[in-house]
């Protein structure tokens, strides 16, 4: 791995890292969107980071920022070989169990557990929008491949921020801003406009109504979750299709900034 013995894991955290996504190298373009017999293919996390153990990096670390699936791949392996427990049996024990999410689990095989809705690609040639349900979820492992429910979700962001999960003084090195996180930009985890800290971002742009919370996107999904700071409101939203048009991404935006709005204040702002 390019840097491998100069990287740590705040820097894989908050994506300082300068390490590539295997989603975007050139040669694997179509690795995170497969089709045909691809979708099926079992991917494991060693497969994932060998892709990039090759490719330049964006930067050195600590010296740029940008968002990078590989960096979660690398964390959830980390998990593994310090605990020695599966990333899987680390989130039961962890966060599944104590907070009751009885609808949340990490698949370890090419598909995803029932009961699940149904993912699509609206952006495809066809009639009507390809269905890509299909696709293996270890496209993503660590770095996206939990599958959850709004309500779940809702609970875990909500103890997250509430200091259920963590100590106080780790949620605030979790909120600190890194610096050219974002920048106030449309960026490549969607529309949101803020600053990202240790796996959070904090929704800053939404007319001063900050939240923290985080998106996803995965073939045929994208969900937004978010809660307050004193974790007493918070909110999730699903969308079976990670393609979203121009409209849809004013929508987007407008969809956060009312989220954001109503986790501050307790009512939706104008």
């Amino acid at each position: 791995m390019p840097n491998g013995s100069q990287i740590t894991v705040r820097e894989l955290l908050n994506h300082s890292s300068g390490i590539a996504d295997y989603c975007s190298l050139p040669n694997y373009a179509t690795l995170c969107s497969p089709r045909g017999p691809d979708m099926a293919q079992r991917w494991t996390q060693q497969q994932l980071v060998q892709l990039v153990a090759t490719a330049p990096p964006a930067f050195p670390p600590a010296q740029g920022w940008g968002y990078s699936n590989t960096d979660y791949v690398l964390l959830g392996m980390v998990i593994e070989r310090v605990t020695g427990h599966t990333l899987g049996q680390e989130l039961e024990r962890r966060i599944y169990r104590p907070l009751g999410l009885h609808n949340t689990k990490l698949p370890v095989t090419t598909s995803m557990p029932r009961p699940y809705g149904h993912g699509y690609d609206v952006s495809a040639n066809g009639s009507s929008p390809l269905d890509v349900t299909a696709i293996s979820p270890t496209i993503a492992w660590g770095a996206g491949a939990m599958v959850s429910t709004p309500g779940d979700l809702v609970t875990f962001m909500r103890a997250l921020q509430g200091g259920r999960l963590t100590t106080q003084s780790l949620l605030r090195q979790m909120r600190e801003p890194t610096p050219g996180s974002l920048t106030g930009s449309p960026s490549s985890l969607g529309p949101q406009f803020g600053s990202y800290g240790l796996g959070l971002i904090h929704y800053t742009w939404a007319a001063a109504c900050g939240a923290w919370g985080h998106t996803g996107d995965f073939p045929g999904y994208l969900t937004v979750a978010m809660a307050s700071a004193n974790g007493r409101r918070g909110a999730a939203v699903n969308i079976t299709s990670d393609t979203i048009t121009s409209a849809g991404q004013l929508g987007l935006i407008l969809v956060e900034r009312r989220l954001a709005c109503r986790m501050r204040f307790g009512r939706i702002g104008s």
